[in-house]
């Protein structure tokens, strides 16, 4: 029974260190994907002085999806515009504190 129940909790610590590596490589992934994104979008619709638009999907005359190139030097809709240090500081602490918490025992297999 003693052997059963260490082989039992060695699998529970392995199993939440699996979902803790799978919840990093997920990130990784999305955080790579959204760059790739966005580096596609300043080769193809940025043209200096004048952003370009460029039509994906139209019906006869009426235009139904278009990219269009914009840039975003605050948070979500343009908050704290002009305050990129702060960001920058703030975003850093925020994935800081996110990986202690997923790096750490924290995370219980439940």
């Amino acid at each position: 029974m003693l052997a059963s129940s260490k082989s039992m909790k060695l699998f529970i610590s392995t199993r939440g260190l699996l979902t803790r590596l799978i919840i990093l490589l997920s990130i990784a992934v999305l955080i790579a994907v959204d760059r790739f994104t966005k580096w596609l979008a300043v080769v193809n619709l940025n043209e200096i002085g004048k952003p370009r638009s460029v039509n994906i999907i139209s019906i006869n005359d009426t235009n139904i999806l278009n990219f269009t190139y914009v840039e975003n030097t605050g948070a979500a809709f343009s908050f704290l515009q002009g305050h990129r240090l702060f960001l920058i500081i703030t975003t850093s602490l925020l994935v800081t504190g996110v990986l202690i918490f997923l790096l750490t025992d924290r995370l219980k297999a439940s």
